[in-house]
């Protein structure tokens, strides 16, 4: 939590046709609530647009903090969305090699067939 405690607990995630949200299954003891979720839209054929989103409920006892904590979640989103992005891309170049053997593979295999 805020760089000092991870956040535990247990989420019901609800996916959907554009990506999927999650919201905590039970109310925490201190106060705090939290849901979020990934909604994916198409832009054209190449292009996607990922939207993240968290909403948290604060106990009362921090409202005080709230500006803080919203630079603070504002600031571990972008961390986040570079993640999820590194991770798109090093599927993307993984498929493509993959795609790319597969071909020559099959050309390999229709030139053996060929007749002399």
């Amino acid at each position: 939590m805020f760089g000092v405690k991870s956040w535990t607990g247990d989420f019901r995630y609800n996916q959907h046709e554009n990506g999927w949200h999650s919201e905590d299954l039970e109310p925490r003891p201190d106060g705090w609530r939290i849901s979020g979720g990934f909604l994916v839209s198409r832009v054209d054929d190449q292009t996607c647009r990922v939207t993240h989103y968290e909403d948290y409920t604060l106990p009362s006892r921090l409202m005080r903090l709230r500006p803080l904590l919203a630079l603070y979640m504002r600031r571990s989103q972008v961390g986040e969305m570079r993640d999820l992005r590194l991770l798109v891309d090093r599927t993307l170049a993984t498929r493509a090699r993959q795609l790319s053997a597969g071909s020559a593979w099959l050309g390999s295999a229709a030139s053996v067939s060929d007749p002399p």
